[in-house]
């Protein structure tokens, strides 16, 4: 697979024959019409924005496919003067009724610092987290945060804030973590981890 950002607003996927055949697609059935290549298309943007930095959060996303030999060519090209969600838009595809708002990423390099916050969230008063997951991927630990209002007490920010950086979220980056991150825990995962050390 070959990521390449031509521009500031168009990106390059070439996927090879291999990364078409692990993927199960062929180039008929690269399709909008097919869901399973929608979500495939919302997997392959959170990894070229991390990888480049291209980001579909905002704008309206054209994209354009041409066979290229046993694989496929995809072009996304963003139009950032339209702030209108098209269907071209892949944040669309990965809703599960969280708004970007309400909806925290953390990262913390050091196993130590992660420790500590989930150590101090869990001595607070309880239900301050609706909901927690921790990842790890390239040797840092990320944890994607569901609170119970639609910001995060000031207790427990100033906590995140002390040992981890807060990176902009989105369901995309979210996407990404979930199918390249490994899952450390889910659902609880600072009140989990925080147990276990008291």
């Amino acid at each position: 697979m070959i990521i390449e950002r031509i521009d500031e607003k168009k990106l390059m996927i070439m996927l090879e024959e291999q990364d078409m055949s692990s993927l199960e697609l062929t180039y008929d059935k690269v399709s909008w019409k097919n869901q399973k290549f929608k979500v495939l298309v919302a997997k392959l943007l959170a990894l070229a924005k991390f990888k480049t930095g291209f980001s579909a959060d905002d704008g309206q996303l054209s994209i354009e496919t041409m066979p290229q030999g046993s694989g496929c060519v995809i072009i996304f090209t963003l139009s950032p003067e339209s702030k209108d969600k098209s269907k071209n838009n892949a944040i669309d595809l990965l809703t599960d009724g969280t708004e970007a708002s309400s909806s925290y990423i953390y990262k913390f390099d050091r196993t130590d610092d992660l420790l500590e916050v989930c150590d101090k969230i869990e001595k607070m008063e309880k239900s301050v987290i609706k909901s927690s997951t921790i990842f790890y991927l390239n040797n840092t630990y990320f944890v994607l945060i569901h609170p119970g209002g639609k910001i995060l007490p000031e207790a427990v920010s100033v906590i995140l804030n002390e040992y981890g950086n807060e990176l902009e979220y989105s369901k995309v980056f979210e996407a990404y973590l979930n199918e390249f991150g490994r899952l450390i825990h889910s659902g609880d995962a600072i009140a989990y981890v925080g147990r276990c050390l008291g």
